[in-house]
């Protein structure tokens, strides 16, 4: 039995790794939102998104004997999930991302170093415009980070791609939305050439 409050994350996973489902629950309260999240961006069909969801999750659960104690769970989460997204051959269908206006509110108030020129100049059509123009590729980079708010190192493990190739992806989406946003847009209170 588990005492409410008392026991931190390695503690809590070691229970679970012993079978404990209380424990296990508890992990899943902890991470629901952001295995959601995540199913959401990585699988197309949005009918297999709870399926998945159930499945990574009996995933995560068959596979907590081999985690290793000490490691961050975290990470360890989202490689699981990311396998399980894989088998229900994402990969063979384009990745979408549905925007509303309180998704695109999402992305622009996630985390305080997404380049705010970008984001702060669109509006709602137009960046809806934009995204889905992206290749399948640069729309599942931009929903991975800023819709469901994975680290770069998180989204790399996730996409088996190293870091520095992340980061540049990611910085070479965010200019081109920028430069095409400017392209469109030219400011009145830039002095032309």
């Amino acid at each position: 039995m588990l005492k409410e409050n008392l026991l931190n994350e390695e503690e809590i996973v070691r229970l679970a790794r012993r079978g404990d489902q209380e424990a296990f629950h508890r992990l899943v309260e902890e991470y629901s939102s952001l295995v959601e999240r995540t199913v959401r961006v990585l699988v197309y069909d949005r009918a297999d998104l709870e399926d998945t969801v159930q499945e990574g999750w009996l995933d995560v659960w068959r596979g907590l004997r081999g985690f290793e104690t000490g490691k961050p769970f975290r990470p360890w989460l989202l490689v699981i999930l990311a396998n399980r997204c894989r088998q229900r051959g994402r990969k063979t269908r384009l990745a979408t991302v549905a925007l509303d206006p309180e998704t695109v509110e999402e992305v622009a108030d996630v985390k305080p170093d997404v380049p705010a020129q970008v984001l702060e100049h669109f509006s709602f059509a137009d960046l809806k415009a934009e995204l889905n123009h992206l290749p399948a590729n640069q729309l599942e980079l931009i929903a991975l980070r800023f819709f469901a708010d994975l680290e770069l190192e998180e989204i790399a493990r996730l996409l088996q791609q190293p870091l520095s190739t992340v980061k540049s992806r990611l910085y070479r989406t965010l200019n081109t939305l920028r430069q095409t946003y400017h392209k469109s847009n030219p400011r009145s209170d830039r002095p032309q050439v």
